[in-house]
């Protein structure tokens, strides 16, 4: 399995988990999530020969980075409503194909700069280094990520759950899946997501 394929199937099942927690989705669901995942990125990665038809097109990727940063960002805000528990399914596919689409117009027109920039044998060399810059970008976020959510996430489980209970609390910051066990309207499921979502 590639990188990106074992990152998308971490986020869908991250999703579906957060689908489980927040909307109440039954096992029966998970099929239709994972075929509205698993089409959209294969979507995304269907256009990037259009997309260098158009960069070839416009004789410029300038345009390209441009449009696709722009339809980046659009998804990006995008993604601030839809991974609210208010959030349904289509406003999630959504977010994840404006990103898709965008981030694959901005990743080609690099390529393509960085490439156009060098002479003919050193285009392996300066395609890997952007793809390396791109993996260590990614792994800098990542950690951040994690520092942030370990850091934060135990202080907003303790303000927003109903409980004293250590032992609970530490549960609920370890599998997102133990939220599932108690009925939706149960203070400490809604404390819960609540929590989540003041980090997320």
């Amino acid at each position: 399995m590639c990188s990106w394929q074992i990152h998308l199937r971490d986020e869908v099942a991250l999703e579906l988990q957060r689908d489980h927690v927040f909307h109440g989705y039954t096992n029966d669901d998970d099929d239709d999530l994972w075929n509205h995942w698993g089409s959209s990125h294969g979507r995304d990665e269907a256009f990037q020969g259009e997309f260098e038809a158009l960069m070839m097109y416009c004789g410029s990727f300038q345009y390209m980075l441009f449009v696709g940063l722009m339809i980046r960002l659009v998804g990006v805000f995008h993604m601030l409503s839809a991974r609210s528990p208010t959030g349904t399914t289509y406003q999630l596919i959504t977010c994840q194909v404006l990103q898709g689409v965008g981030g694959g117009f901005a990743s080609i027109a690099v390529q393509v700069s960085a490439q156009a920039a060098v002479a003919h044998v050193d285009v392996a060399t300066v395609t890997a280094l952007v793809l390396l810059l791109t993996e260590v970008g990614n792994s800098v976020g990542s950690a951040v990520a994690a520092g942030v959510w370990a850091t934060y996430m135990p202080i907003e489980l303790r303000r927003h759950v109903p409980t004293t209970n250590e032992t609970l609390l530490e549960d609920l910051f370890g599998s997102i899946m133990d939220i599932t066990l108690y009925p939706e309207d149960d203070p400490i499921r809604l404390g819960a997501v609540a929590a989540y979502q003041a980090v997320m």
